[in-house]
């Protein structure tokens, strides 16, 4: 099986030019502490995201950066997180069936958040080589970082199109440079004639 590559930030290069606006939203609307950040920079898509257990409870930030030159896709989705599902299911019986007291009011609100964070709104990007990356976003901010996914789209687009200009102008340029060459070739065959 083959072992997937994680894209980790060193930080951006000196000088290194902003091509959108920075988008900071909400991880998810249960959770106002959790903040994720992205920005397009010529260098590649910059994301700076919570790591929490179960969508909850914080516990670091995980900063990664994915080159512009390897992206295959940016979208804005909506993806099902099965562990948060049965963990807030689980909660939810177990405060039903088994508890009495302050104890099931706690399971219960638990159970109750996590349910409705299982189904969430994310930023995946696809990165050549390196698999998809999913970032979790608030439900009501995913319009925000569309303008993200819109601008990480354009740029890449931008750079293939300048890639295929450059090649298809290098394979122009070597036509006429051949064409060029030919004719000073044939004028210079006609002169030693005369």
């Amino acid at each position: 099986m083959a072992r997937r590559r994680r894209l980790e930030v060193q930080g951006p290069p000196p000088g290194a030019r902003v091509l959108a606006p920075t988008v900071t939203v909400l991880t998810n609307s249960l959770t106002p502490w959790l903040r994720s950040r992205f920005t397009v920079r010529d260098d590649g898509l910059h994301a700076d995201v919570p790591r929490a257990l179960l969508g909850l409870v914080p516990y670091g930030r995980r900063q990664v950066r994915m080159p512009l030159e390897r992206i295959a896709a940016v979208e804005v989705a909506m993806a099902l997180r099965p562990e948060r599902a049965a963990a807030g299911l689980l909660l939810l019986v177990v405060a039903l069936l088994a508890v009495t007291g302050p104890v099931r009011l706690v399971l219960l609100a638990g159970g109750l958040s996590l349910v409705p964070l299982s189904y969430i709104a994310e930023l995946q990007v696809e990165v050549r080589d390196a698999g998809r990356e999913r970032f979790p976003i608030c439900f009501f901010a995913r319009f925000d970082v569309r303008l993200v996914a819109a601008a990480t789209r354009l740029e890449v687009a931008a750079r293939e199109a300048g890639e295929a200009a450059g090649e298809v102008a290098g394979e122009v340029a070597g036509e006429v440079a051949d064409d060029v060459a030919g004719d000073v070739a044939d004028e210079a065959g006609e002169r030693r004639v005369r």
